[in-house]
């Protein structure tokens, strides 16, 4: 079931309510003050996929395109020695 987040008029305290998608629509008690004038608010949801798509892969990085000690990949070369320990 998912998540919902309420506020309540009242006291305006902010909650949140697992409840089924068929119940979201119903009134959401406040448990702070147990009022009913509650509103429910718009909350960001996650997607998750499976990683599958119909366009091949991009490359990550263009560190190889690069000479070796280029000016944009010193620091991350430096950054890796001194993590190394050299």
């Amino acid at each position: 079931m998912p998540l919902y987040d309420y506020r309540c008029e009242e006291c305006h305290t902010v909650f949140e309510l697992r409840r089924s998608m068929a119940d979201v629509e119903k009134a959401a008690v406040c448990p702070a003050c147990d009022s009913l004038l509650t509103t429910r608010l718009l909350s960001t949801v996650a997607v998750l996929g499976t990683g599958r798509s119909s366009e091949p892969p991009q490359p990550t990085s263009t560190h190889k395109t690069h000479r070796m000690g280029c000016p944009c990949c010193t620091p991350i070369r430096s950054q890796k020695v001194k993590n190394q320990g050299v």
